[in-house]
């Protein structure tokens, strides 16, 4: 295995997410949206509250259940990398987003399983609360905490006209899905940043699921492990080099991605 020579780390700080993707997925997602919900009795889990590391698993595979039926209804094709982007695209979401993006949707609660954050969620719970404007409800337990999107998602709806909803909607069911490749390492964390390690060479793709073309940015820094200045080369969806060295490179790119594009790789390597 190639020894890590790149750092690439996310400029906006968010909390620790190492356990984002078990607290979405046990967000139910208890709560599916009008047209998932008719479909739930084909959806193993569906109406099931997760406690167990197993359950968490089925859970997953219901969520992603739960969704394909929500497309299905509007003639949307099915996630294919269900579990998996599906996952990894929920937990990517700062709270305040994915709650907008949950309530958008249809969803009417999140549930936050607070075992998987090292500080009892306490962060996530805060802002949450401060986004929802509401106090959660919490299990006998003291594990589980609940907060209810109906509110919100009616407050939401207010701000928009029909055809601006709409389209949010679509939207919230036609996610941009990253998969981080070649000698990317997986996401790392700390209350501050997120970041990956990668080797020289690595990829990320973006696929653009919806049928309308999506505006995508770029924030993100880079930075070697050497004091000398490396060339830094990125290509595939577009071009661009410049020096790195162990002092972060801060970068920024706003791109637009074709609808319904499978795949469009950005490609970054490290010479030197």
């Amino acid at each position: 295995m190639a020894t890590p020579a790149m750092l690439t780390t996310a400029d906006v700080p968010r909390p620790p997410l190492r356990a984002a993707v078990t607290t979405v997925i046990a967000f139910g997602l208890l709560a599916a949206p009008a047209g998932a919900a008719q479909g739930a009795g084909r959806c193993p889990g569906a109406m099931d509250i997760p406690a167990t590391p197993e359950q968490m698993t089925v859970a997953a595979g219901a969520v992603v259940c739960l969704v394909n039926a929500e497309r299905a209804t509007r003639g949307i094709p099915a996630l294919r990398r269900d579990a998996d982007l599906a996952q990894r695209h929920v937990a990517s979401l700062a709270p305040a987003e994915l709650a907008k993006t949950l309530a958008v949707a249809g969803f009417s609660g999140i549930y936050v399983d607070r075992y998987g954050y090292e500080d009892h969620a306490s962060a996530l719970e805060t802002e949450l609360s401060n986004v929802l404007q509401t106090t959660p409800s919490i299990s006998a337990n003291g594990r589980l905490v609940f907060f209810n999107l109906v509110d919100f998602g009616r407050r939401l709806r207010q701000t928009n006209s029909s055809s601006e909803w709409e389209r949010e909607r679509e939207l919230s069911f036609q996610p941009v899905l990253l998969e981080w490749r070649g000698g990317f390492s997986e996401l790392e964390s700390r209350p501050d940043k997120t970041w990956r390690w990668c080797s020289s060479e690595g990829q990320l793709h973006l696929r653009n699921t919806s049928q309308l073309p999506r505006t995508v940015r770029f924030d993100m820094s880079f930075a070697s492990g050497y004091a000398q200045l490396d060339d830094f080369i990125i290509s595939g969806l577009f071009s661009e080099q410049f020096k790195v060295n162990d002092k972060p490179y801060v970068y920024s790119k706003t791109v637009t991605l074709p609808r319904a594009s499978r795949s469009s790789p950005f490609a970054a390597s490290r010479r030197g």
